[in-house]
């Protein structure tokens, strides 16, 4: 019976090439733009997940201040984790992680910079599953000054030689003895490192804090909880633990978190962490666009199979003169259906295969959604292919089938029109694709008004110049740098500075008016610049003055504001304020007030800042230059560098660059998201031309007598057109208020949003009308221009 089955599918096929060929490659190009979104869904939900402790595994963090003043940071006290392991029963083994920022390695006279370089306990190999393949997990990371690499670092720097027993230097000073190497980290963690050094060596290198129960914010701190252990009842136990060490008004100001590994990669929003962050918000979207898509594929692919079995009237007919029972034509009709199916996610699979690296490449992400991932999709497919089928074959599996011999020879559909069914699929197609297209354009629009509107500052024809102020050889020779990069031709300003927009770095203090007592603190975010930080930055003054070397005593008196923090803090011109430094809090008058600006993206809002200057602080050089030979000027900028530091690498990126790269999410979202409402389109066109199809057949008889009787080719063409005007406007009706209101949720989630506007949807509504015509006109003309004779045959 299978063999009958699929030889039939193949002659039916085979009968039908072009109308086979749209219906197969409807659910094709569906069934791979699905696998796609979802693979793409499940990488992103597939963080932390190859840590088999990852259940257990919770990061405790602290927030600095109260209420609206709270700043939330990653990290915690240095000396938490090794008490915590010690005081509570619960915790079973505890990990520090501190990034080693602008970390330079010297290998056999070449030097390196590694970015993602961490100190780390030896524990580390205990709480997460980092893999070893040299050295042993116990003893990697226990003495000071050791070290492990990764494979890929390892061979860049030794080749195919065992590094084990070898050494680095770090910094130019600090040799590291290479105790490990371990496998390159999955790209699905927020934990990656390309180094790690023995948390040891933090003391060996006299880099520890002083007070380390009241120094917080740098160290990662990581919990391998027992089983069974209460998570929701060790914070305050770790509270107690922290005020047991300091004291009751220490734990008064500060308050302390805890986040479990899994949704640190997906929800955490603290200052100080390391690693990707996901967003929800995009989880969501491609889930939904995923699903989307697949229903208009399977609808489209119904209507297509629905719309052909009308010309197997005749065939059920015969089939029962010859004796075939209701049973055996069910079997027949949905395993033909089925098998179609079949062919047709397999070849969707194929293409998904083809696509998934471009995919990848494109995301600048390798895509690993784990075993686990894999298995749910092997079940989602069989899945899909039998839910596919069956509907697909339901109706002429059971409404053909019940079909009387005479009725099927005649080619007299039973009972009344049924073609409901078939019209509301291709309405609820263009629903979705309309709401699809409104979607992207809106997402387009956004992100056109966030990269052209007033951002409040200058971006273009600045150079950000990486300034390792943690070098013995760099951090005296700021002003000599400075005045270096003063006498390159083509340069305007050169500033030092803490950050810049588009630089994640942010630092906050606790300020107060002079004379206000410790409770009416505020907390505001601080920026450490040099004189010139708002001419290179193009930054306008709205109110009192800009520093100026005028005013020798602005260092060490003066501070400038933005507007929000003098509108909110209620501050002005004039006023004095007590900002913590490392010498004490220290008063200074607020000599300027700037125009906002923005230094994140338009998700978040202008927050209150305040620029004082502090060259301690400097990490960054904003260098201003002419915009003629920009190149030129980059090469004399490098080049007086190394004249100053022959050893030391000149990063440098352009600010504008930097700036723009905090919308590459977004820039994504609306890449993809454009490229499968095509797609979308594309197939729901398909489903269109089925109906048209299936209607155009069901009227042969009717065409063929008004053309006899004189119709035109025109006339007849338009009246098969026309029905299908109804449901493009209906689909609008539907999808308009839909999309508005998806729209405007996921809006909410910018500080600052542009305004759904009505040309949007206007332009969703007349896309989708010329698909339509377009797809219906070309059927309909086919119908129209058959010979008159032909179609009263209605073969």
């Amino acid at each position: 019976m299978i063999s009958s089955t699929v030889k039939i599918t193949l002659r039916n096929i085979s009968r039908y090439r072009l109308f086979s060929a749209v219906n197969i490659a409807g659910l094709t190009i569906g069934m791979s733009c699905t696998l796609l979104l979802l693979m793409y869904v499940a990488n992103e939900l597939s963080y932390e997940t190859f840590h088999k402790n990852r259940k257990r595994v919770i990061r405790s963090s602290v927030d600095f201040g109260k209420g609206e003043n709270r700043m939330r940071l990653a990290g915690a006290m240095s000396a938490l984790g090794p008490a915590l392991k010690e005081q509570l029963p619960e915790v079973e083994e505890a990990v520090r992680f501190r990034r080693a920022s602008n970390s330079v390695f010297e290998v056999n006279d070449e030097t390196f910079q590694e970015k993602r370089t961490f100190y780390a306990d030896a524990s580390i190999f205990s709480v997460f599953s980092y893999h070893l393949i040299r050295g042993e997990p116990d003893g990697a990371l226990k003495e000071p000054m050791c070290c492990v690499l990764t494979e890929s670092v390892a061979e860049k720097y030794f080749g195919s030689e065992d590094p084990v027993g070898r050494s680095l230097l770090l910094n130019g000073e600090r040799p590291l003895q290479i105790t490990g190497v371990s496998e390159d980290c999955p790209f699905n963690t927020h934990l990656r490192y390309d180094i790690l050094i023995s948390y040891a060596s933090l003391e060996a290198m006299d880099l520890d804090p002083e007070l380390a129960w009241k120094t917080f914010g740098r160290d990662l701190t990581y919990l391998l909880l027992r089983d069974r252990a209460d998570i929701k009842g060790i914070e305050p136990k770790i509270t107690a633990v922290v005020e047991a060490n300091t004291n009751a008004s220490f734990v008064e100001r500060i308050g302390l978190n805890i986040q479990r590994l899994k949704d640190i990669y997906m929800t955490s929003d603290v200052l100080g962490d390391v690693g990707p962050k996901g967003n929800m918000a995009y989880v969501t979207i491609f889930s939904s666009v995923a699903f989307l898509i697949l229903i208009i594929a399977c609808f489209n692919f119904i209507n297509l199979s629905t719309a052909r079995s009308i010309q197997r009237l005749k065939e059920v007919g015969i089939r029962k003169v010859l004796g075939a029972k209701k049973f055996q034509l069910v079997r027949q009709f949905l395993g033909e259906s089925i098998i179609t199916a079949t062919v047709a996610i397999g070849l969707g699979m194929i293409l998904f295969e083809i696509l998934y690296p471009a995919l990848s490449t494109f995301l600048q992400n390798p895509i690993d959604p784990g075993q686990q991932n894999y298995r749910v999709l092997l079940f989602f497919i069989p899945l899909l292919i039998a839910v596919v089928g069956c509907f697909a074959g339901a109706y002429p599996a059971f409404f053909l089938s019940r079909t009387r011999p005479t009725e099927g020879m005649k080619s007299i559909l039973p009972g009344t029109n049924r073609t409901i069914f078939r019209k509301t699929g291709v309405l609820a197609q263009f629903t979705l694709a309309i709401i699809l297209i409104i979607g992207t354009t809106v997402i387009y629009t956004q992100i056109r008004f966030m990269l052209n509107s007033d951002l409040g500052f200058d971006k273009e024809n600045v150079v950000l110049v990486n300034y390792p102020s943690k070098e013995e050889i760099v951090r005296p020779k700021y002003e000599l740098i400075r005045d270096t990069f003063m006498k390159v031709p083509g340069i305007i300003s050169v500033s030092g500075t803490y950050k810049a927009p588009g630089v994640r770095n942010t630092e906050k203090k606790m300020i107060a008016r002079k004379g206000a007592s410790s409770d009416e603190s505020l907390m505001i975010q601080s920026v450490a610049v040099d004189f010139d930080y708002l001419q290179a930055m193009g930054l306008r003054i709205a109110e009192g003055r800009n520093f100026s070397r005028d005013f020798p005593a602005d260092p060490n008196q003066s501070v400038l504001l933005n507007e929000t923090a003098a509108r909110q803090y209620d501050l002005s011109v004039g006023e004095i304020v007590s900002v913590p430094l490392r010498g004490g809090p220290r008063d200074f008058e607020i000599v300027g007030i700037i125009a906002d600006f923005h230094v994140t993206t338009f998700r978040e809002r202008i927050e209150p800042m305040l620029l004082y200057i502090y060259p301690d602080y400097f990490y960054l050089m904003a260098v201003r230059i002419h915009p003629e030979n920009p190149s030129v000027v980059m090469s004399a900028l490098e080049k007086a560098w190394h004249g100053l530091f022959p050893d030391l690498p000149f990063n440098a990126t352009y600010l504008e660059d930097t700036y723009n790269d905090l919308y590459h999410p977004e820039k994504r979202v609306f890449q993809l998201l454009g490229l499968f409402s095509c797609l979308a389109v594309f197939v729901a066109s398909f489903g269109l031309f089925g109906l048209v199809t299936y209607t155009s057949e069901r009227r042969n008889k009717e065409i063929g007598i008004r053309k006899v009787l004189g119709a035109t080719v025109s006339g007849v063409t338009f009246m098969l057109m026309k029905n299908f005007g109804k449901w493009v406007i209906l689909s609008n009706l539907i999808a308009w208020p839909a999309a508005y209101f998806i729209m405007k949720r996921w809006l909410e989630d910018y500080a600052y949003r542009i305004d759904l506007e009505i040309w949007m949807f206007f332009l969703a509504a007349l896309l989708i009308l010329c698909i339509t015509m377009i797809t219906a006109g070309v059927q309909a003309l086919r119908a129209a221009l058959m010979n008159p004779a032909q179609s009263l045959r209605y073969e």
